[in-house]
């Protein structure tokens, strides 16, 4: 359930950040692109998907009931299964989990919010010489009359 739960969080902030990257650097098309039925498509998709790229975590352990030796209660125990135990799927697994859940949204994070910084840093440069333009117009126009 954790497993799912992080790669659900990491895939929804990327989707929030496509939808920022949308309105910011193409302001024009994202009432047509970004909706709230769209939203929810895409919500229930990262739901979906990563809960089937999760799965696999649910059958690598088991609980198993045994004796406590000084209380003679019933307590449970975490045990590896065969496939948790088994070294080359486990270690494809995690890799790939790693992969799905760490770094690929990381990556796609810092892309998109870089393209942002850069769209916002290009339109402050052009809204500033426009500004410095304008004033000076007006500055030479003052002084001709």
């Amino acid at each position: 359930m954790l497993c799912q739960t992080a790669c659900v969080t990491a895939w929804l902030i990327v989707s929030v950040a496509v939808e920022r990257y949308i309105f910011v650097c193409h302001a024009t098309r994202a009432r047509l692109v970004c909706t709230v039925r769209r939203a929810a498509i895409i919500g229930l998709c990262v739901v979906a998907s990563m809960s089937l790229v999760a799965l696999p975590s649910a059958f690598r352990y088991r609980r198993t009931a045994c004796r406590h030796p000084a209380t003679n209660e019933t307590v449970f125990e975490v045990q590896l299964t065969e496939f948790g135990r088994s070294q080359p799927s486990a270690g494809v697994y995690t890799w790939t989990l790693t992969l799905v859940r760490s770094i690929i949204p990381l990556v796609v994070l810092i892309g998109f919010n870089a393209r942002i910084v850069c769209s916002l840093r290009t339109a402050d440069t052009a809204a500033a010489g426009t500004m410095s333009m304008s004033m000076s117009m007006s500055s030479v126009a003052y002084l001709e009359i």
